[in-house]
Order: structure tokens, then sequence, then C-alpha cells
């Protein structure tokens, strides 16, 4: 016998504002992994693969867009264990270019797998890499030659002249301001 728990939220019984039912929370989250760009579909769908057949491989995968070694090996392993040659896909041997450019296909391929074998493919939850590891990361390099000065040595004698000429020319003149005021 299910028992049932009711909960009021909101007023009068209405859910809260802001909340989504559970109903719409699961075609709310469909919705947004179609939404998402091919490749975090197929990131995604490799870690919803790896999840549901326990491999450490494909677990590790991150979700965050950019197609690199490590989703070309994913979807390589997932096409040689787990989905099977098809006639799009004849070996499990792809390469970067052809990752990125059979994305959306791929990814509902292995989607489609997981749905088969039981699992779900949860929305996909983009990891962004943190401030200190940034992949745009690049050495600063400084040039072995010293540059030549593009501004002569005595031209800044003159700029310090000018500038001692016009401190002293505002020290007399509130000299002269503070006098006649006394």
């Amino acid at each position: 016998m299910a028992q049932e728990v009711y909960t009021i939220s909101g007023a009068f019984g209405y859910p809260a504002f802001g909340e989504i039912p559970g109903n719409l929370r699961q075609l709310d989250q469909q919705m947004q992994a179609q939404a998402a760009s091919p490749a975090v579909r197929l990131q995604n769908a490799l870690k919803a693969l790896g999840v549901t057949a326990n491999d450490a491989l494909l677990k590790a995968i991150k979700v965050d867009g950019a197609i690199g070694p490590a989703t070309v090996a994913g979807v390589n392993h997932a096409l040689a264990h787990y989905v099977g040659a098809t006639p799009a896909f004849q070996n499990a041997n792809l390469t970067l270019p052809r990752v990125k450019s059979n994305a959306a296909a791929l990814a509902g391929l292995i989607e489609f797998r997981v749905q088969k074998s039981g699992g779900s493919v949860p929305a996909p939850v983009i990891e962004r890499p943190s401030a200190r590891t940034s992949r745009a990361f690049a050495p600063i390099v400084t040039p072995d030659v010293t540059p030549t000065p593009s501004f002569p040595r005595w031209g800044w004698y003159v700029v310090a002249g000018v500038s001692g000429l016009v401190v002293l020319a505002a020290f007399a003149s509130a000299v002269k301001k503070k006098r006649a005021t006394a």
C-alpha cells in the first residue's frame, strides 16, 4: 500500500513561485539537453554511458564543450565496447575532425545506447575550468634584446627642469596670496 505525502509549499497549496513540478522538471531537463551544443551532448552521453556501464574511462570525461583527445578516446572506446559498428561508423578509430563534425550523430547514438541499457542521460552540467587552471594560460615570454630608448636621455632633464619651474611658480603664487591676506 503506497503512502501519499502532501506538502504545501506555496500559497493555497500551489507550488511556490519559481518551483518546477516533478513531471515538468524531467521535460525541462530533456529540453535543456536537446538545446545543448553537440559537443556538450556528446560528452554528457559518454559520461552517462560510463555511469550506466560502470566504466572508469568514460566517467572521467569532462563535460566542458571542448572536444579534445580525451573525448575522441572516449568515443572510440564507446564504439568498440558498447555501441558496435554502424553504417556511418564502421570502426572505432575516429579522428578528432571526424568526431567534431559528427558530434550530434554520435551523441544521439550513444544516448540511444544508454537508454537501451536501462540508464538515462541527465541534463548536462558543464564543468568550467577554474581560474587557476585556465586552458588559455600561456607563460609570458620576455625578449632577450633590450629595446633602444625612443626618448633621448637629455629629454628627461628638460622634463624635470620644467616640472621644477612649475612647482616653484605654484609655491611663489601661494606665498604671494598668503602675504596679501595677512
